[in-house]
């Protein structure tokens, strides 16, 4: 009985020994890029394309929202008095379309990350919101349309305090979380647009 104690004993060693040794691993392969949100301490947020191999910077982007198969990412920037909405291919950094919109207007903003929303989830519809706070209550607006940026986007006001939710793949229903006077509580609000998106 001694020496079957003694060769479990000498088996349990070799395998708690055995579990110890690190085995090598190869760095990650190159031709990746890494989309990477920096800037957060200087308040210049921006994404970082990097290449994975080598982590090198390759360019730079504004805070937008993707597609979702990253063929195309939008942001938009205030020019004067109004501001101009791009459609960015991520891949070159090269404006693939533009087009002037009324100031005040961004890209949705989900749960405070930034504009990270506003997308059809086929990529092919967009929306965009503001809001204006006066003695009355809030107004929030819409504008939604095709994400080519090559037709008119139809403009929406409600009274009230909406979110953006979702939009449907066929542009006629924006989904909207309306925000109640108690904070604990919202309501999920359905506003159909009419045929396509407008």
């Amino acid at each position: 009985m001694s020496r079957r104690l003694i060769a479990l004993l000498i088996l349990a060693v070799a395998v708690l020994t055995a579990c110890g040794r690190a085995t090598s691993t190869h760095p990650a392969a190159g031709g990746y890029r890494l989309f990477l949100e920096e800037g957060f301490s200087d308040g210049g947020q921006h994404i970082t394309i990097r290449d994975s191999a080598t982590g090198a910077i390759e360019r730079e982007l504004p805070i937008g929202t993707a597609a979702a198969d990253w063929s195309r990412y939008y942001s938009v920037a205030s020019v004067g008095g109004s501001a101009r909405l791009t459609a960015i291919d991520p891949a070159s950094g090269r404006t693939l379309n533009q087009t002037t919109i009324p100031a005040g207007y961004a890209l949705p903003d989900l749960g405070y990350l930034g504009p990270t929303a506003g997308l059809s989830p086929n990529g092919q519809w967009l929306a965009l919101t503001s809001q204006a706070r006066a003695a009355g209550g809030v107004t929030t607006n819409f504008l939604v349309g095709s994400s080519s940026l090559t037709e008119s986007f139809k403009t929406i006001h409600l009274n009230g305090d909406f979110a953006f939710d979702a939009l449907s793949n066929d542009g006629q229903n924006l989904y909207l979380i309306q925000k109640m006077s108690d904070p604990n509580h919202y309501q999920v609000r359905l506003y159909q647009l009419g045929p396509a998106g407008g």
